[in-house]
């Protein structure tokens, strides 16, 4: 058994206010590990709901909130979280919101994402 070796790394976060949707990618100033690490989690989660397995489940977690919304894989590599109105409207109201991404570096895998608000 292979135990997780995480790496956190900031997400570029976008807001699609029509469909309550959250939604992130790599920062552009990512190193180039953590970019092809996510690239693999995302080639993944691609995967995963090609063949309806949906064995990889990445959730988004927020501030007092655990598994607010799961991700589906989007263009270009971005991860989309559809949320309920409640929670898009305590996220979307939130200062600095942010979004930090967890990969695994032993399995390439996306772990969870996390959002937050000002440091």
């Amino acid at each position: 058994m292979t135990l997780p070796r995480p790496l956190a790394a900031d997400g570029v976060l976008s807001i699609d206010p029509d469909t309550r949707t959250l939604i992130v990618k790599p920062a552009p100033d990512a190193d180039g590990y953590a970019k092809s690490l996510w690239r693999t989690g995302h080639a993944a989660l691609v995967k995963a709901e090609q063949t309806r397995g949906r064995s990889e489940t990445v959730w988004a977690h927020s501030p007092g909130h655990y598994q607010v919304a799961y991700a589906m894989p989007g263009r270009e590599a971005t991860l989309r979280f559809k949320l309920g109105p409640d929670d898009y409207r305590e996220l979307t109201n939130t200062p600095g919101l942010r979004a930090v991404v967890v990969v695994d570096r032993a399995t390439s895998r996306i772990l969870n994402v996390s959002f937050r608000g000002s440091r």
